[in-house]
């Protein structure tokens, strides 16, 4: 992204890939869901289909025109391998802004964990299903997520640089935390339904200023290097969450575990706030 588009305009078009993601699963889901149907006689073919589609992904990455790297050929040995992951490391640690927000956003991967293992058996033991059944009240719960995310992220877009993307990046986790702990406590779908609406909003306000900031922050050439050691501890925080929060529901309840999680979430965020590393980060 960095490469293709001015510094200036770095938020608005991580905005517009975030709602061109969203917005794919969102008209993705029924027109498989549809394509599936019509091909049951045949399903291989609804495959083939779904490759194809692939194909039309590689043309287009293909057809963009970006400026060529300066790369220095090195031996694909182990040893280079851990050099570089090391200069990832390094350079991430020696920066503070980029550094906070990782941890920050580590700890608060608790909460997003216990969303996605949790919104199932909450959509299927929790809600009360007199008026809508499961796994209609679970589909409308992700629906809620999407509608969410890309009017969060027409926000983002539309604010652009003009606001400070750390009090931003604040306002998203706990924005996300507390919209979990209130889903926690509620038994009413459509309330369910709007507050899975405030956690897709809430996201893309945490999500798309922080991919701005390590854009802005990592030279090009640290780029992959840094993005994978952030992605590492914090996908495998998540990856973590999800294992425990699954055995935790079993044993206290999917409720119960979620509102932990989003509490978590919460206070992670709220703590950056007394950081001025992620506060003040333009």
């Amino acid at each position: 992204m960095p490469e293709v588009v001015r510094e200036r305009d770095l938020m608005s078009a991580n905005s517009a890939n975030g709602i061109s993601e969203t917005l794919a699963d969102l008209l993705g889901f029924p027109l498989a869901g549809a394509l599936v149907t019509a091909m049951s006689a045949m399903l291989g073919a609804a495959f083939v289909v779904d490759a194809a589609t692939y194909v039309v992904s590689a043309v287009l990455i293909a057809a963009m025109t970006v400026p060529a790297l300066a790369r220095q050929p090195e031996p694909f040995t182990t040893s280079v391998v851990w050099r570089e992951i090391a200069e990832g490391w390094n350079f991430l640690r020696r920066q503070p802004e980029l550094f906070t927000n990782t941890i920050v956003t580590a700890i608060a991967q608790i909460g997003f964990g216990a969303e996605i293992v949790l919104a199932v058996l909450y959509a299927e033991r929790v809600l009360d299903r007199t008026h809508i059944g499961y796994p209609a009240n679970y589909s409308l719960l992700l629906a809620a997520v999407g509608v969410g995310s890309v009017l969060g992220g027409l926000a983002v877009g539309a604010l652009g640089d003009r606001v400070r993307k750390g009090p931003l990046v604040i306002i998203g986790l706990v924005g996300v935390g507390l919209a979990l702990v209130l889903a926690a406590l509620v038994t009413n779908p459509f309330a369910a339904i709007a507050l899975f609406f405030w956690i897709g909003f809430f996201n893309m306000l945490f999500l798309v200023p922080t991919i701005t900031l390590f854009q802005e922050r990592t030279p090009q050439r640290l780029m992959g290097r840094v993005v994978s050691t952030r992605q590492a501890i914090v996908f495998g925080t998540m990856a973590a969450s999800m294992a425990v929060c699954g055995w935790l529901a079993g044993v206290i309840g999917a409720a119960p575990v979620l509102g932990i999680g989003g509490a978590v979430c919460a206070v992670a965020g709220f703590a950056g706030v007394f950081v001025p590393a992620m506060r003040d980060a333009r």
